[in-house]
């Protein structure tokens, strides 16, 4: 069931290791899901159709007004992780005077997006990536370094199948200091999921 009153988009942070959250404004006039839809299918029509199924999974803030947004599914025809680019501003009034959003192009070993965490210390991308469908668990979970740039994701940590059934899947990531990162996992493990530190 679609409640568009319940979509929005915040800005958190850590700021002397309390998580600060900013609201952004509403939408104007569209909920938040058809404006990402709309940029999707401005960015790629072949990959967007009206019977394609997507699913958003990470959304990460580079700079003042660059929105990414990481898609578990769809991958795209060579099966490579899709990350959304998209002006900011261009969501909350007219898509005139923006840049056209863009599509980012990852390969994560068969992995879909999970997760996204810009890092603007390391000037990177922090992805979380998993299985990009409920048949595809053989993929794993891994936490991958991406540059923007013409080089390939770096893949920085695995996520061992042993620790995905104990604590649950990884499904967000957060830079927490100069040093490390948080990631939070499901809880559909055999705890009660939590979050938990890696080095960055």
């Amino acid at each position: 069931e679609r409640r568009p009153d319940r979509e929005g988009i915040v800005r958190a942070r850590w700021r002397k290791g309390e998580l600060v959250v900013e609201a952004w404004p509403e939408p104007d006039g569209r909920d938040l899901a058809t404006g990402l839809l709309a940029a999707a299918r401005r960015a790629a029509p072949d990959r967007f159709g009206p019977d394609v199924l997507v699913e958003a999974e990470g959304l990460a803030l580079r700079g003042p007004s660059e929105l990414l947004v990481g898609l578990r599914r769809p991958r795209s025809a060579r099966g490579e992780a899709l990350v959304l680019r998209i002006a900011a501003g261009s969501l909350f009034g007219a898509a005139e005077g923006h840049p056209p959003p863009r599509l980012l192009r990852l390969d994560l070993d068969g992995q879909g997006v999970r997760g996204l965490c810009w890092d603007p210390d390391r000037a990177c991308l922090w992805v979380l990536g998993g299985p990009h469908a409920g048949g595809a668990r053989a993929a794993g979970f891994a936490l991958w370094r991406c540059r923007l740039e013409d080089r390939p994701p770096e893949r920085v940590h695995t996520f061992a199948p042993a620790w995905v059934r104990r604590y649950g899947a990884p499904e967000a990531i957060l830079r927490y200091d100069d040093r490390r990162l948080l990631v939070a996992v499901d809880g559909r493990g055999e705890g009660h999921g939590g979050l938990f530190f890696l080095d960055a």
